[in-house]
């Protein structure tokens, strides 16, 4: 109820928290500006936290839930693609017109009245990178849109030798995996693995080998037993 409430009856928590409706994505204090402006960091927190609200009513039964959720979902993905996700050679129809801003291939922050390549908490690439990624779970297929990832991967790949920059690497490697998993897992050995936020090495594993990718391989150098693992449910119809 606190993120997702459906009914405008409740006399305890307001519709859908988060999610500011005109701007078509959630905010991370809520819509209400709590004293201060509104932001919004991680935009996967978001999109994991409708897709949870998903799974509460797929596990409860409840169809409207589920309906509910898959809205707030998909209408996220695409404000996502819209304000977080930077493509440097789209020229039209984008927030950003200016090519320096699409260069950084991801924003870290969204403001009421800005918006930039920043944290509260630090300014690497691969950090703007991997808190839009983070984590790693079945829906994890629609946040790392092949044409985002294409961009960003190399953006931040003069971070990855940065042992101290495992942990926010390993988020980019996974994301590389839409792409190439044989090279994700290649650059997984590589960088090494470190503890992740909301992960596990077991759970980059099981994301690397159900990939479809481009060298027909798994990071086993086995064929590939799942070729799709795209999660329809929650597709809008």
């Amino acid at each position: 109820r606190d993120i997702g409430n459906p009914s405008d009856l409740d006399h305890y928590y307001p519709v859908s928290r988060h999610k500011d409706w005109f701007a078509g994505h959630s905010w991370a204090g809520g819509v209400g500006y709590n004293g201060g402006t509104r932001d919004e960091e991680s935009s996967s927190e978001a999109m994991n936290a409708y897709y949870g609200l998903y799974l509460w009513g797929l596990s409860t039964s409840n169809s409207v839930m589920q309906d509910i959720a898959r809205v707030l979902f998909a209408t996220e993905v695409n404000a996502v693609k819209s304000y977080w996700h930077l493509y440097p050679n789209i020229t039209e129809d984008t927030p950003y017109p200016e090519q320096g801003m699409r260069a950084h291939t991801s924003v870290g922050q969204i403001m009421n009245e800005q918006a930039g390549a920043w944290l509260w908490w630090g300014g690497l690439k691969t950090e703007m990178a991997a808190i839009q990624i983070m984590p790693i779970t079945p829906i994890t297929e629609y946040i790392a849109d092949p044409d985002w990832v294409q961009g960003m991967v190399p953006h931040c790949s003069s971070e990855f030798s940065d042992p101290g920059n495992a942990l926010w690497s390993t988020f980019v490697y996974m994301a590389n995996a839409v792409l190439d998993p044989h090279e994700a897992f290649l650059q997984l050995q590589e960088g090494g693995y470190t503890d992740q936020i909301g992960g596990s090495l077991t759970n980059n594993m099981w994301w690397l080998s159900t990939r479809a990718g481009t060298t027909g391989q798994t990071c086993t150098g086995s064929p590939y037993f799942v070729t799709n693992t795209s999660s329809v449910i929650l597709q809008v119809k």
